[in-house]
């Protein structure tokens, strides 16, 4: 029975440590992009990857509260908006670049960062 539960406990943390570590090589590949595309300097990088955080853990609350049914989905939808926007905001006073120059940056970085 030890055997088993010690087992499990490894699984479980093999699983979880394998998602924090996709986690940040997504992050990590985001920011290594911003900051060649955009020329970002080391303190914008940290105001980047900082603000790349606060969004992730946002958009992880959000599903949380969906899933657990704390919120509709169109709250959710609404919420995950919000959450986005102050995102978007941060990068355009790090950029100077208008919001549709960094919702398409953002969009195909994501998508390329998740490969």
């Amino acid at each position: 029975m030890k055997n088993l539960i010690t087992i499990a406990i490894l699984l479980v943390t093999v699983v979880v440590s394998g998602q924090t570590n996709k986690g940040t090589q997504i992050r990590n590949c985001y920011l290594e992009n911003a900051t060649a595309k955009f020329e970002l300097n080391e303190a914008q990088q940290e105001t980047l990857k900082n603000a790349y955080i606060v969004r992730k853990n946002g958009v992880n609350a959000i599903n949380k509260k969906k899933k657990e049914e704390k919120l509709s989905e169109d709250l959710a939808k609404t919420e995950k908006k919000a959450n986005y926007l102050k995102f978007i905001d941060v990068l355009k006073e790090l950029t100077g670049k208008l919001e549709k120059e960094l919702t398409t940056f953002d969009s195909s970085v994501q998508k390329e960062c998740r490969k």
